[in-house]
């Protein structure tokens, strides 16, 4: 099924046929292959003229992003653009949040969706070449349950300082159990494990300068 916003992005969901694009940048977001983190997908990124065939056990979204858009937006960050032949790079899996919304409100013929697509498709374009140069490489998938997201975005912000579960707890207006728990549940870790996770990730970065 294929979602489209005229001259923006292009969405095409599950697995893709063959594809040769000579105005398109190609970017395939697998969600069953294997990362280092359970909240990122596999990615690659192809460029226009390079052909490339469909993987059938591939479950993915490849978005289609027409070449003078991205390439407008790349040279935002970096002057030369190269040649992308299936060049992998991961991606945090909260943008699968904004691809669906993209995808939905593409499907409905509302009033000004083109305003929302656009607004949409910069701010998926823009992530994509965030992940491609390794600038978000630390961000992880941010809950809707407040109480973790509370704790997220303290985490975060406050990692170089002593930080316990009861002060988490404490901004979500939970027990240090009640969020311990919730956290196992939605990430698979617990709050101090997801505090190292964070911690080794800003070192990694600022040693990586």
């Amino acid at each position: 099924m294929r979602k489209d916003s005229p001259d923006v992005i292009s969405l095409i969901s599950k697995s893709f046929p063959l594809i040769f694009s000579l105005t398109s940048y190609m970017v395939v977001i697998a969600f069953n292959r294997q990362t280092a983190s359970a909240n990122r997908f596999a990615a690659e990124i192809i460029s226009p003229e390079i052909p490339h065939c469909d993987d059938p056990t591939l479950h993915c979204y490849a978005i289609c992003i027409p070449r003078k858009f991205f390439e407008e937006r790349y040279r935002l960050y970096v002057p030369d653009i190269p040649v992308f032949n299936r060049k992998k790079f991961e991606i945090c899996s909260d943008i699968l949040k904004y691809m669906n919304m993209f995808a939905f409100e593409a499907s409905k013929n509302m009033q000004n969706s083109d305003i929302t697509l656009n607004a949409n498709a910069e701010l998926i374009t823009h992530w994509i070449i965030r992940s491609i140069l390794g600038e978000s490489m630390d961000m992880r998938s941010i809950s809707n349950d407040y109480s973790v997201a509370k704790a997220q975005h303290y985490m975060e912000h406050h990692f170089g300082e002593p930080i316990t579960i009861k002060r988490l707890s404490e901004l979500g207006f939970v027990s240090p159990s009640g969020l311990t728990h919730k956290f196992k549940a939605e990430l698979g870790v617990s709050p101090i494990e997801y505090l190292i996770e964070i911690r080794n990730l800003k070192a990694v970065s600022f040693f990586s300068k």
